[in-house]
């Protein structure tokens, strides 16, 4: 009997100690699979926060690298924030392209657009003025030209950089320039878009001026002349081949220089002039070299205001534009006389 109850005790405390012992499993077990599932629910969280950024990163824009750019062999680490800019034509396409608050002084010649007037004139290429200059402490100066050796030399002494950008004599150069000058405000990606919507503008203005003189009939030859009576564009300049890409020939392309020589007058015979505001109709009537051409007994005469052309901006195409249509609306006169 006292063996049985030894016995009874003795399973009693082994099926005790197993109870506990499982108690202590299962609370193991169930710590475990709560643990695994955190860890499981944290991945996925980390999972799904990787692909947001993922996402994000692929759908944002990267920054534009803009600088440091080069222009005309000069380098320039940031974007400027104060330019001279000596040259009417260089001016005249900063503020077209929305530079105007970069510049703080321009050249003397410098009229255009108006409100570019009112800041100080530090005198021209030729004769830059290097005290008015050097009190606007700017960053660096535009030029088209060279200047004096002395001057630069003060120039470069007060830190100023001089940047030279030559007037085009191609178009293709002048969509170079366009850019160059872009670059240089905005910087390489930036200043490129930039550029290249300008010059976008530009060959839309130049695309309709081509439709509008394809409609001209009976001209074969165009002459843009500067100064009476032989100061023409040639064919080495921008004007030359803007009258080639309008679809007629320039009555000058066989020369170079702005000058048609004498000793070939009596091959000058164009059918359209295109005139300096400056020459009168009355001029060119009287006149040795035209008044038997074409274009005088025809009355394709077009008076315009040359320093667009000069200039080489945006309003160089505008101007054409409004050439063509005139002579456009000319022979429609002629032809209803």
């Amino acid at each position: 009997m006292t063996k049985h109850k030894k016995l009874l005790s003795i399973i009693a405390l082994v099926l005790a100690f197993t109870m506990l012992a499982g108690c202590d499993l299962v609370d193991k077990i169930d710590s475990f699979l709560k643990g695994e599932q955190s860890e499981s629910s944290s991945e996925a969280e980390s999972s799904e926060e990787d692909e947001s950024t993922e996402s994000s990163e692929e759908s944002s824009e990267p920054e534009p690298r803009d600088w440091p750019v080069t222009v005309e062999g000069v380098l320039i680490t940031e974007q400027p924030q104060k330019v001279v800019v000596l040259s009417p034509s260089l001016c005249e396409i900063m503020s077209d392209m929305g530079f105007t608050s970069l510049i703080v002084g321009i050249g003397d010649y410098c009229n255009y657009p108006e409100q570019i007037t009112a800041k100080p004139k530090c005198g021209t290429s030729i004769a830059p003025d290097v005290e008015a200059i050097t009190e606007l402490a700017p960053q660096y100066l535009f030029t088209s030209s060279n200047l004096p050796e002395e001057e630069l030399k003060k120039l470069q002494q007060a830190n100023i950089e001089v940047i030279v950008m030559t007037p085009a004599k191609r178009l293709s150069e002048l969509e170079k320039l366009y850019k160059n000058i872009a670059i240089f405000a905005a910087g390489a990606e930036t200043g490129a878009a930039a550029g290249e919507e300008y010059w976008g503008k530009c060959t839309e203005l130049l695309n309709s001026a081509i439709e509008k003189a394809g409609k001209i009939e009976g001209v074969e030859t165009m002459l843009y002349l500067r100064i009476a009576d032989l100061t023409v564009a040639t064919a080495d300049t921008i004007e030359g081949e803007l009258i080639t890409k309008l679809g007629f020939t320039n009555a000058a392309e066989k020369y170079g220089g702005w000058t048609y020589p004498e000793e070939d007058v009596e091959n000058l015979s164009p059918d359209a002039i295109i005139a300096d505001a400056e020459i009168t109709e009355n001029e060119l009537e009287k006149s040795d070299i035209y008044s038997g051409c074409g274009a005088v007994k025809q009355k394709m005469i077009v008076r315009t205001d040359m320093s667009c052309f000069e200039r080489q901006g945006i309003r160089m195409f505008r101007q054409l534009l409004d050439v063509v249509t005139q002579f456009e609306q000319l022979q429609s006169g002629n032809t209803a006389e």
